[in-house]
């Protein structure tokens, strides 16, 4: 199954970022703790609303703005960038740092664009397929054979490699991660479910049934949680088209493309609600603790 539409990874690395905090940050080069997660939806003077990926408060005094980009980001996004960089500065009167999320690797010929007759925008990038993956598999095999216990950094790596489309074979690098979860004791007890959860997304959404028979029972989904997955799958797919919830924005479309990033995110929080805490996962779904209580 080849996924043509972003939205739902979104979600998926809003989460991670709430439950990883500063160790998802450090990750991509962001070397601060996290004072406080602030709201992502902004109001321009004019009215209308903004709705940034991920905006945090860290201790050096200076927000984080991070945008998810799948696969890329395109010049024509960072008008947008920039536009989200000032009016949060104007929100927060403090230093907004943007950091761009890519899943590709890093073209040797691309060069940094400066937006900006007042102010130079040159946003931070992160590719992840410039991640050396095998490099870190090789570490953590040797954990696996010592029953060390994996470091954040491994634990991240695992959860974007089975968000990863470099892997042409999604059930090899899946079965793979899902063997490395029966060994749950070389993981954050405090996030292990939070990440077998992740990996459960992964199995239902691009695997076929025979392929899921052969993965380890342990991470095969629930039949309420694979029915709930695959109704948000379906959702995103018939209402978020091919596009940014941005651009819909931009081109007069927002109120039907809204509805249904909502109605996704509804049903994913309704997923994690019981393998996340709360008050992380209002924080990356937007949702109210109430509201997701009620799915």
């Amino acid at each position: 199954m080849v996924r043509d539409i972003h939205d739902i990874y979104d979600v998926i690395l809003k989460i991670i970022i709430s439950v990883y905090g500063k160790h998802f940050l450090n990750y991509i080069g962001i070397d601060e703790d996290i004072k406080e997660v602030l709201n992502v939806e902004l109001t321009t003077l004019n009215g209308n609303k903004l709705y940034l990926d991920f905006l945090c408060l860290l201790k050096n005094d200076t927000i984080s703005h991070i945008e998810f980009q799948y696969p890329k980001s395109q010049p024509k996004h960072l008008d947008r960038f920039f536009n989200y960089n000032i009016v949060a500065q104007a929100k927060y009167q403090k230093t907004v740092d943007t950091t761009i999320f890519n899943f590709t690797h890093k073209l040797d010929d691309e060069k940094p664009q400066r937006m900006g007759q007042t102010k130079c925008f040159i946003p931070s990038r992160f590719y992840l397929g410039d991640v050396n993956f095998e490099e870190y598999i090789r570490n953590i095999n040797i954990k696996l054979e010592s029953n060390t216990q994996l470091s954040h950094s491994e634990e991240i790596t695992l959860l974007l490699m089975s968000l990863n489309p470099k892997f042409d074979n999604k059930y090899n690098i899946l079965h793979d991660i899902s063997k490395i979860i029966e060994k749950k004791e070389l993981f954050d007890k405090n996030r292990f479910e939070f990440f077998k959860s992740v990996v459960e997304l992964e199995i239902e959404n691009f695997l076929t049934k025979d392929e899921q028979n052969k993965i380890s029972e342990g991470v095969k989904m629930t039949p309420k949680a694979m029915d709930v997955v695959t109704r948000a799958i379906n959702e995103v797919n018939q209402k978020v088209l091919a596009e940014t919830r941005e651009d819909a924005l931009a081109e007069g479309r927002a109120e039907g493309k809204a509805e249904g990033i909502d109605e996704a995110t509804g049903s994913i929080a309704k997923a994690l609600r019981n393998t996340v805490d709360l008050k992380d996962l209002s924080i990356a779904t937007g949702l109210t603790i109430d509201e997701i209580k009620r799915l």
